[in-house]
């Protein structure tokens, strides 16, 4: 069955290591947004315009591969109503099922954690409190920022899985597995 998921939540709530674990048990694609942000800012696009690029070459890949039938995970945090609109358009117009999983620990010790742990694309931040190495405001507190959107993922109203990924991933990942195939949470 052809499928469009959508991972949503902060960094490091899980959204990579769920979305590299589905795709591997399932042979999808996965799009990472951070990855084609990273991109841009190498090719001299300043932090500032990234995004709406970054999302819309996400976008038009995910389109692009549903239109030769490979299923996709489309990784970014979802903090926009036009993203999450844009995915359940694309599902339609593809007649893929669509599938949203919203990772969350909202425990910011142990996000941190993983931010730092982790090896961050030039997007990404290497830790709660740390912004993006192209990040230009350097002044605000980025832990507050951090903490202020831990909830500002945009979700669909109804049949979406919503993940503890502060539990194992292999919990995680069997909840995953088990929700693309039933589609309800």
């Amino acid at each position: 069955m052809l499928m469009l998921v959508q991972m949503s939540r902060v960094p490091g709530a899980g959204k990579s290591t769920i979305a590299r674990a589905l795709a591997r048990s399932r042979q999808f694609a996965v799009l990472d947004v951070d990855v084609v942000k990273s991109a841009l800012l190498d090719s001299g696009i300043g932090y500032g315009e990234v995004g709406p690029p970054s999302y819309r070459t996400t976008l038009a890949l995910a389109e692009d591969m549903l239109g030769t039938t490979c299923s996709v995970i489309i990784d970014s945090p979802c903090q926009y109503d036009e993203l999450l609109d844009a995915g359940q358009s694309l599902a339609e117009r593809h007649q893929a099922a669509y599938r949203y999983i919203e990772c969350f620990a909202d425990d910011l010790p142990l996000l941190d954690r993983r931010l730092r742990e982790r090896r961050p694309t030039r997007s990404q931040r290497p830790s709660v409190g740390t912004p993006p190495v192209d990040a230009p405001d350097q002044s605000r507190d980025e832990t507050l920022a951090f903490r202020e959107g831990l909830d500002r993922a945009k979700r669909p109203e109804a049949g979406y899985l919503r993940l503890d990924t502060a539990r194992p991933v292999e919990v995680c990942v069997r909840e995953a597995i088990a929700f693309l195939d039933g589609g309800s949470a």
